[in-house]
């Protein structure tokens, strides 16, 4: 969700816990359809992105809880 802030702010690393799933493309606070891997290949200022398997079910947990604030 903040690549472009990690990005102006110079960070080197961004490791998250969760892919963006196909219901989340509408939503507006996911990006919508943009492609992180593809921004960052693009970017003159290369993010390394580290996605970390094994806490993804977790943080399904998260982003659901946190998605009820907005309905």
């Amino acid at each position: 969700m903040c690549f472009c802030t990690a990005n102006w702010a110079g960070i080197k690393r961004i490791v998250y816990g969760f892919r963006k799933e196909i219901g989340m493309v509408n939503k507006r606070y996911y990006e919508g359809r943009s492609d992180i891997q593809d921004i960052n290949s693009q970017n003159t200022h290369h993010i390394e992105l580290v996605f970390m398997p094994d806490v993804e079910s977790e943080m399904r947990v998260l982003i659901v809880e946190w998605e009820k604030q907005f309905t």
